[in-house]
């Protein structure tokens, strides 16, 4: 990939990718946890038709009442609030790369133990530990693909770990259907260690390194991942751009520490503001069904009679997963967040909606059902594909253009711990509600929130694509002081030049600010 103007040599870009890519190889085990039990409830569930058909399962004789089932879904989301919090610490006492590190035994003890659960207790405590592991990665995880690589890729090193996610929920899915449980989890088992060994010789952050106070250690991981072709002029010239960008922070004021930082989401009112808009969109992307529906799409395919067997069905919703995941950074930012938002949840609402209709009409046996059998895959099929489009993404890309730098390690933190929260609260919510009322009911729900979510695009999200970094802040501001939407430019209307990059060395010496995409 030749670069044409002041892009990157190819081999200077594809070390610093490979780099990221290795680093994504945990979010393929994550991605396999998520879809776990997609595989496995239609096979341990008590009164599922798929109960039973195997003897070699994650335990012999092992069953599952629905309760226990929508425990085994819940318990990984529990896992994750669990480690969120401690793995956002742990990424800035130890760096990055440790802290990846870290989930590897973690997540290869979880799947060990998934593979040889005999009882309900030791299933869900290996799901939680898995769920630990997650949350620690996805705390870690971004930051290092921010961090890793120079601003000219720092996009496309933010779509790896979405896209390692994808392929491990495919493997799920694909294991589900010609794997015992025991042989996927096995397989499964290999992701954490394949992520280990490709990631052990990686370096550090470069900006941890920094802010550390180890400049020769920085140096060095830059040049691993610039490579040797760098010029050292050019590599001393990006640490001096990342320290000033350090330095600019200390002398704004920048509260120091965790505490700090958690101190200042609450007390700036335009902060604050932030925070609500992020936990409102991260409410809409759990509240929208989408965590449960990935455990339960085989259940739901299977309860439709689709003719299509579930576990393809299941591999099919993979497949639609992977490829979106390409698809979706372009259309976000060339659509807008706004826009995108607005017909991800409108799409995702009529879908769901259908969706209830369907299982409606099936639970009470008319005609219908039968005549449009294919629904059930078709619509949900659809919600996933709106999903990809906005739901989905704009939650972490809107939370690393809102938040300032200062406030961004505390945002991340408590953004994975609420996604970790709603992805309990989802699941759990899905089992009880159709266990009472029935699919028709959760379908309506989740609908419902989409609903809301139309009216939160337009009303309340700010549109933040083609604004500086400072342009976003002085939006902010001006809605907290005078209460105006949150749609508008604010009334400033000087000249204000974009944000750059610490990685940018040019750049950052004139403005000393970070890129307005960067990850959280």
């Amino acid at each position: 990939m030749t670069v044409t103007g002041d892009a990157l040599p190819w081999r200077t870009a594809l070390r610093q990718l490979l780099a990221v890519g290795a680093a994504s190889l945990v979010f393929a085990s994550a991605g396999a946890l998520l879809v776990w039990p997609a595989a496995a409830l239609p096979r341990l569930l008590e009164d599922s038709e798929g109960a039973g058909e195997e003897e070699e399962e994650a335990a012999a004789g092992l069953r599952l009442t629905a309760a226990q089932g929508g425990w085994v879904v819940a318990a990984l989301h529990a896992g994750q609030v669990a480690g969120a919090a401690p793995g956002g610490l742990l990424a800035a006492r130890v760096g990055r790369r440790r802290a990846l590190l870290a989930c590897a035994p973690a997540m290869l003890l979880a799947w060990l133990a998934t593979a040889w659960a005999g009882a309900a207790w030791a299933l869900l405590a290996a799901r939680a530990l898995g769920g630990v592991a997650v949350g620690v990665a996805f705390a870690a995880g971004p930051l290092y693909a921010a961090e890793a690589t120079s601003a000219r890729l720092r996009g496309a090193a933010g779509a790896l770990p979405q896209l390692a996610l994808s392929a491990g929920q495919l493997l799920a899915y694909c294991g589900g259907a010609w794997l015992s449980l025991r042989a996927l989890a096995l397989v499964a088992a290999a992701l954490p260690v394949a992520f280990f060994g490709a990631f052990y010789a990686a370096p550090e952050s470069p900006h941890w390194l920094l802010r550390a106070g180890r400049r020769e250690d920085a140096a060095r991981a830059l040049r691993r991942l610039r490579g040797s072709g760098a010029a050292q002029e050019e590599l001393d010239a990006e640490l001096d751009a990342i320290e000033a960008f350090a330095c600019a922070e200390s002398a704004e004021g920048a509260p120091s520490g965790a505490w700090g930082e958690m101190r200042a989401l609450f007390v700036d009112a335009a902060v604050r503001r932030a925070l609500w808009i992020v936990l409102g969109m991260v409410g809409l992307q759990c509240m929208c069904g989408y965590t449960a529906f990935l455990a339960y799409s085989t259940v739901i395919f299977q309860e439709s009679g689709d003719a299509l067997d579930a576990n393809h069905s299941g591999i099919v919703v993979g497949v639609i997963l992977l490829v979106m995941c390409l698809i979706s950074p372009v259309v976000v930012d060339r659509a807008g967040r706004r826009f995108c938002l607005l017909v991800s949840c409108s799409v995702a609402a009529v879908a769901l909606l259908i969706e209830g209709g369907y299982f409606y009409a099936a639970e009470r046996q008319l005609a219908l059902a039968d005549a449009v059998y294919w629904l059930p895959v078709v619509a949900l099929v659809a919600f996933f594909i709106a999903f990809t489009l906005g739901l989905g993404p704009l939650p972490t890309t809107v939370a690393g253009e809102l938040f300032p730098a200062h406030a961004r390690g505390a945002a991340g933190t408590l953004v994975s711990v609420a996604i970790g929260a709603g992805g309990f609260g989802a699941a759990k919510l899905y089992q009880v509600v159709t266990d009472a009322w029935g699919f028709h009911v959760t379908m309506w729900m989740f609908g419902s929130v989409c609903v809301v979510g139309v009216w939160f695009s337009l009303a309340v999200l700010p549109e933040t694509r083609g604004h500086s970094f400072q342009e976003i802040q002085q939006m902010l501001v001006a809605a907290a002081m005078e209460g105006d939407a949150l749609g508008k430019k604010p009334s400033v209307t000087a000249s204000i030049s974009p944000a750059a990059a610490p990685g940018d060395a040019s750049a950052a010496k004139t403005t000393g600010e970070k890129t307005a995409h960067e990850v959280v």
